[in-house]
């Protein structure tokens, strides 16, 4: 039954949408990979054209490396960690706009391991090129892109300062003989547009007001104040302070200017439907791309917010879901990334006329259980989880990145790097995420188009 929940049935008007969403086994000869933090798992080595890793220590560096020579694949390397440092809680800005225009000061202090960043010193910059420049030339044609940093705006690092590192460890390599590497960032959404920018901005402002409202709350209260005659503060309290999401500290601090570093030849972005169901952060983002966007695919979200998609969806708040609610579900989410995926096409194209440059893209793609679990109305996982049901979402959503017509709208689209192989442990929400690696009917997808399409020209 299509209309089961009355927010699905808004989209009843749009079958014929949902039904070009997939249009044949590919879209297009783009390659495929993974993008797998830690390195080179054998397992899929073959079977895909490339790999994407983030640097954690040289030693895990050299052997995934080593592992995609001997497996003639290509590496796409992320030097972010490595040259990257959270700015000192003491510079970071206290201040926001609550949703009344209001001027605040957050009533917690940033926590340590905050997600607000800025470049090290050049000088510390320059040894760790020095170390990329032994590992180029110990594994020639190996390392196809080097990232500087991932989701930049995010993290308040402003294109300038991008395209200034992208130039320094360019004309050290080039000092070094090496000129011809492809340097790289990838983006969160559409964080380039200064519009949807200062959207998430907003949002983060509201996770901050609520939590600062109720800090002021729990002051009133008579059991703050015999709490405090012995140096304590509320379990509440407490708990915010030490663990919390790092949007309240990015409320304030987000780089919100809009467009794209100009000393980068490959633009990544990733737009999960994870990020996007759960991340407050973007609570209001269906309505404004119905607002904003002229995309036929958006026109269903119009005011709506988040809330009311996981409201039908049948595997938040509880409910196992049965045969019917699979279908509604999954018609509902194929318009969903028509919706966004349209939205980064058009954007991308824009901010590409604008800075009169034809960068290469990749598109990090979703092919984990993260946010396609069941879940309980406040988003914890439900107790009970029906595994065979989560792999066929997982499954739903990767034939999307690989079917989907809305994929000819980004462009220069070269590569889909598949998010994660490999199980992940998230600490900041205590999830156990699972990878494509234990979904079997994910894997094949994968395996087979990248078999079918190979590299793209």
């Amino acid at each position: 039954m299509l209309c089961s929940k009355p927010v699905q049935c808004r989209f009843v008007g749009s079958i014929m949408l949902s039904c070009l969403l997939l249009v044949g086994p590919s879209v297009s000869a783009f390659e495929v990979g993974f993008y797998n933090p830690k390195g080179i798992n054998p397992a899929f080595a073959s079977n895909v054209s490339f790999a994407m890793i983030e640097v954690i220590h040289e030693e895990q560096v050299l052997q995934a490396l080593a592992d995609a020579r001997d497996a003639d694949m290509s590496v796409t390397l992320n030097i972010g960690p490595v040259i990257t440092e959270s700015i000192p809680s003491k510079l970071l800005n206290l201040r926001y706009r609550d949703a009344q225009g209001t001027l605040r000061t957050k009533r917690f202090t940033p926590t340590p391991a905050h997600k607000i960043k800025r470049f090290l010193p050049d000088d510390r910059v320059l040894r760790i090129a020095d170390r990329l420049t032994l590992a180029i030339k110990e594994y020639p044609d190996v390392i196809d892109t080097v990232f500087l940093i991932d989701e930049p705006y995010l993290k308040g690092v402003p294109p300038h300062e991008i395209d200034r590192v992208a130039e320094l460890i360019r004309s050290r390599l080039k000092v070094r003989g090496i000129d011809q590497m492809k340097f790289g960032v990838v983006f969160a959404s559409l964080t380039y547009d200064s519009h949807f920018a200062e959207m998430l901005d907003q949002q983060a402002a509201v996770y901050a007001a609520q939590a600062d409202d109720r800090f002021d709350e729990n002051q009133q209260k008579w059991s703050t104040r015999v709490l405090s005659l012995f140096g304590r503060e509320p379990s509440w309290i407490e708990g915010f302070a030490q663990q919390r999401l790092v949007t309240y500290d990015q409320a304030g601090n987000l780089y919100t200017e809009g467009g794209l570093p100009k000393a980068i030849d490959v633009i990544g972005f990733n737009f999960y439907v994870s990020t996007l169901l759960l991340d407050d952060m973007y609570a209001k983002t269906p309505d404004w791309f119905a607002q904003t966007q002229s995309i036929e695919a958006c026109d269903g979200f119009k005011a709506m917010e988040v809330a009311d998609i996981r409201e039908a969806l049948s595997f938040f708040g509880g409910s196992s879901g049965g045969a019917t609610d699979g279908d509604a579900d999954r018609e509902l989410l194929d318009q969903l990334f028509a919706c966004r995926i349209s939205a980064v096409g058009a954007s991308l194209e824009a901010q590409m006329q604008e800075a009169n440059i034809r960068y290469e893209v990749i598109m990090i793609g979703e092919s984990s259980s993260n946010g396609l679990m069941r879940f309980t109305d406040d988003r914890g996982l439900a107790d009970q989880q029906n595994m065979q049901r989560i792999e066929k979402r997982v499954l739903d959503e990767v034939q999307r990145y690989l079917r989907a017509q809305q994929i000819l709208g980004i462009p220069e689209l070269q590569k889909i790097a598949f998010f994660t192989f490999d199980p992940v442990h998230d600490y900041s929400i205590q999830q156990s995420i699972v990878g494509a690696r234990d979904m079997p009917r994910v894997l094949k997808t994968i395996f087979q188009h990248q078999e079918h399409s190979g590299p793209s020209q």
